[in-house]
């Protein structure tokens, strides 16, 4: 629920962010059957992102690391012994620039501090694909990769073990991202309010990460055969 949460809080921050995933989810959309290929929602590159940065970034959670083989040295001043295990936190993984800038330097052209919808995606080669200019809304394109990420990005926890859960998350946050779109219309009530509200980072080692104030957002329910463009 708090990753969903912050998934619509950030997406709705951003109209022309709304409008691209809407015109996207419309593709998986079947009108006859009034169903939603949820497997491709969620394997769209964008989506994927969106979920990724979210983890990275609105959740805090902690796994823990043994050092198995030899001493594992840290930096010239801390060194865990062999055998010894250590609790790691997401969110200093995921905001340490450093490792972020040497494993994939793309992924620092904005600040980590910050929501970024395309941060997981390659940029696209060719200059006259890089951007999607469908409908006038300009998002960056390209596939989705944690290639080089994952030891960063563990708001799963890591490891292999983390990956059916990964996987079955994604498949629920994408649907419910694609019902609240298209089957509801959605607005925040205050964007300069949510913009003071959002929570500082590394505030919580671990839990739930909340905004400093309550957000109000508008919901509306269309009405049968009104979809969103």
């Amino acid at each position: 629920m708090p990753s969903t949460f912050w998934c619509i809080v950030e997406i709705l921050r951003k109209p022309a962010l709304v409008r691209y995933l809407n015109s996207e989810i419309a593709r998986y959309y079947n009108p006859q059957s009034g169903t939603y290929n949820i497997e491709a929602i969620s394997k769209e590159p964008i989506i994927e992102s969106i979920l990724a940065e979210i983890g990275r970034l609105r959740t805090a959670t902690h796994t823990i690391r043994t050092a198995h083989s030899g001493n594992l040295k840290l930096d010239n001043s801390w060194t865990i012994p062999q055998g010894t295990s250590a609790i790691v936190f997401s969110q200093d993984l995921g905001l340490n620039f450093a490792e972020w800038y040497k494993a994939r330097q793309h992924t620092t052209t904005r600040p980590l501090e910050t929501f970024w919808a395309e941060r997981f995606l390659i940029p696209d080669q060719q200059p006259s694909m890089r951007r999607n200019k469908r409908r006038g809304v300009e998002i960056a394109t390209g596939p989705f990769s944690l290639e080089g990420l994952e030891s960063l990005h563990i708001p799963f926890g890591g490891g292999p073990s983390s990956h059916p859960v990964r996987s079955f998350a994604k498949m629920i946050q994408a649907s419910t991202i694609a019902i609240l779109l298209t089957e509801f219309e959605m607005q925040l009530c205050d964007l300069d309010d949510v913009e003071e509200d959002l929570p500082t980072v590394r505030e919580v080692a671990y839990g739930t990460v909340k905004p400093l104030n309550k957000v109000q957002i508008r919901i509306r329910k269309r009405r049968p055969g009104e979809r969103s463009n």
